[in-house]
């Protein structure tokens, strides 16, 4: 859950699964370009998507309906949020 919606198990699946080597890697990285450019998504959509799309194929948990971009932007957005409240944890 974030805010106040709750987002599919899919998206719950995609967001654990995007933790899990080789994509957590992918995920740091992402989070830190965010961190420095909060618009970062907007303008490297057609980069990121995709390359977020393969990690969750490759990981079992394909997102591939009409609203997988919006999908892919919410697992994102949660994967980001939990890696920064899990790393200013460790601080």
């Amino acid at each position: 859950m974030v805010g106040d919606k709750v987002y599919s198990n899919e998206v719950e699946h995609a967001v654990m699964a995007m933790f899990r080597p080789p994509a957590l890697q992918f995920s740091r990285s992402l989070r830190r370009c965010l961190d420095s450019d909060p618009d970062f998504l907007n303008r490297h959509e057609m980069e990121v998507l995709p390359e977020l799309k393969r990690f969750l194929n490759e990981a079992g948990v394909p997102l591939d309906g009409r609203n997988a971009n919006d999908e892919m932007r919410h697992v994102i957005r949660e994967v980001v949020i939990r890696l920064r409240s899990y790393e200013k944890g460790r601080e």
